[in-house]
């Protein structure tokens, strides 16, 4: 058991481990193509200089790439705040695209309260709408 000024892991997500296998399969493959280029007659025919910009710019466009499917994919997780139970009934609701006072009956609670909880619930989601609201329950709930 860690001690508890020893900081723990936290465990690798499986995405995380696919996309750093892909980059190291396809920069193994690049590293191949580099070689079997260097055996071959193209780089004899071809001027260093050229040869290092292609290179150069096959790097920049690997990392560039790379760098935006790691980027994509923190941006496609984000956490939902936590909600209280009353308000996670209200989002799967509102999914179902019930109005004020349909939500209202269905949870026996004034139109006034059901306002109440969804200004509040705008505010923990940071949106200002019934449908963003509903897009990042979607999202959450349905990737």
């Amino acid at each position: 058991m860690p001690s508890p000024t020893e900081p723990t892991l936290s465990p690798v997500p499986r995405s995380q481990i696919t996309l750093i296998l892909r980059y190291g399969l396809a920069l193994s493959l690049a590293l191949l193509l580099v070689l079997a280029i260097e055996l071959s007659w193209w780089h004899r025919a071809m001027a260093t200089p050229d040869y290092l910009w292609l290179m150069g710019v096959g790097g920049l466009i690997a990392g560039v790439y790379a760098g935006w499917q790691w980027r994509k994919q923190r941006v496609a997780t984000p956490q939902l705040p936590a909600l209280t139970h009353r308000e996670r009934q209200l989002l799967e609701d509102l999914s179902q695209g019930l109005t004020n006072q349909q939500l209202a009956d269905k949870h026996c609670i004034s139109v006034n309260t059901v306002k109440s909880h969804l200004k509040t619930l705008y505010k923990k989601l940071s949106v200002g709408k019934r449908h963003e609201a509903v897009a990042v329950w979607q999202r959450h709930n349905h990737p």
